[in-house]
């Protein structure tokens, strides 16, 4: 993230499934088009679901596009590890950043 004082910060609360996918993802958007590096807040104990996993990987792609970024406010633990974790996805330990967390980046050239 570049610069924490132009912190874009998306919270999301309640369960991070496919039935609220339609708002996160317009709570995505939103923080998207205000220009600024995205930072996801959620709750650890959150249930999680590889929809919720789908829009970070589109959102993380998008603000790359645009030449910005994605994280996370922390690692990932509780719900969202566990999804991570069952959907394949090892991050890096302390990894807030979803390209590192998805390894989006790995292999394509710029």
């Amino acid at each position: 993230m570049s610069n924490p004082s132009l912190e874009n910060r998306v919270t999301l609360r309640g369960p991070l499934t496919v039935a609220a996918c339609e708002a996160i993802q317009a709570e995505l958007v939103a923080a998207e088009q205000r220009g600024l590096d995205i930072v996801v807040d959620w709750e650890p104990e959150a249930e999680v679901d590889v929809a919720f996993l789908q829009l970070l990987i589109s959102a993380e792609r998008s603000a790359a596009r645009a030449g910005r970024a994605v994280a996370l406010r922390a690692p990932p633990s509780g719900g969202l590890a566990a999804a991570l974790a069952s959907a394949g996805f090892a991050p890096p330990p302390g990894a807030v950043a979803l390209k590192d967390i998805f390894s989006l980046n790995a292999g394509r050239s710029p």
